[in-house]
């Protein structure tokens, strides 16, 4: 069964008769990349918005949760990086309320992150030539509403959330950009949520579960608590495909890159990576993020260099790596 993508998009408000969110999600096709889209119209009203999309989640199970909104007066299609736990609206909502500064969620953190890859989105938006770019603010109005409610409702779980405003239509006034334009610049920006699904995943399982290293493809993933190159090693000898899988990997050095580059990997995540390792995925185009570079792994005492690290400083070929890691292996457990 393919994944669910629900996105939704509001009704018109503040005494509009159109709303270019819901007019450019119903105009999306029904399936892009791997996603089945699931399209949903919500109240422009503070918390109804977010429960109506809740009932649709339990009945639908989406693996991503994407809403759309208005945002009058930018130009460009922007993916919201966070959801804030404040309520504040300039004027009422659609069905007359207008609070001026209360909480979503009692006790819930000041702000929230996306699960989504906005930066990726927003790269993919301007790829496809439409204006976008990552937002830092989703206001207080009802689409940060949304937002911060399945935000705080998914947290922890496996359902990715994230919101994209939308500039007005030409007919609303200016900037805007047009209807089709924001269909096909939404499209793009689905297509590379998609394209780094797995990826997303397995960053969440490695920190979440406390592994050292995850692979993942489609529903399938692999997981591993040991540190070293052993279960990299255990996976070549294994015989299967791992052609086109995602990696998150805690520590990765130039050992490990080399095995991947074997394992003809699609995408490495790493929250610590040396300088060589990362030389080994750029000059074999396999695309990295991580958190920290050092210029070397240590060993696990601290007092000098990581020995797989010694064992392939020299090494440019990955073909020749399995076969020093093993030795080098061996002379350890001997030593």
């Amino acid at each position: 069964m393919e994944p669910i993508l629900l996105i939704t998009g509001f009704e018109p408000f503040g005494g509009e008769t159109i709303n270019p969110s819901w007019e450019a999600v119903q105009r999306l096709p029904e399936r892009i990349g791997g996603f089945t889209i699931r399209k949903l119209q919500i109240p422009t009203v503070f918390e109804a918005a977010a429960q109506k999309v809740l009932s649709e989640a339990e009945g639908c199970q989406p693996r991503v949760i994407l809403s759309v909104g208005q945002a009058g007066g930018r130009k460009e299609i922007t993916p919201e990086r966070i959801g804030v736990n404040l309520r504040r609206a300039a004027i009422p909502d659609n069905a007359g309320n207008q609070p001026k500064g209360e909480g979503i969620v009692m006790n819930g953190p000041d702000g929230i992150f996306s699960t989504c890859p906005v930066e990726a989105m927003a790269e993919a938006v301007r790829g496809a030539g439409f204006p976008g770019r990552v937002s830092d603010s989703a206001g207080t109005f009802v689409c940060n509403d949304v937002l911060y409610t399945l935000l705080s409702h998914y947290a922890g779980t496996d359902t990715l959330v994230g919101f994209v405003h939308v500039p007005w239509l030409p007919e609303q006034g200016s900037p805007s950009l047009p209807l089709m334009d924001t269909v096909k610049g939404l499209t793009a920006a689905l297509e590379a949520l998609w394209e780094r699904l797995d990826w997303e995943l397995a960053k969440h399982h490695l920190h979440a579960g406390g592994y050292t290293c995850v692979l993942r493809k489609g529903e399938r993933e692999l997981t591993d608590t040991r540190r070293g190159v052993r279960p990299l090693l255990e996976l070549l000898k294994s015989g299967e495909d791992f052609e086109g899988w995602s990696v998150a990997d805690k520590v990765v050095g130039k050992a490990s890159t080399l095995l991947y580059c074997l394992l003809k990997v699609k995408r490495v995540y790493a929250p610590i990576i040396s300088r060589s390792a990362l030389e080994v995925l750029e000059s074999h185009g396999i695309p990295c993020e991580y958190h920290r570079l050092v210029p070397g792994i240590r060993n696990r005492t601290g007092t000098g260099p990581c020995p797989m690290e010694a064992a392939t400083a020299n090494i440019t070929d990955p073909k020749e790596a399995p076969e020093v890691l093993e030795k080098t292996l061996q002379a350890l457990t001997k030593g």
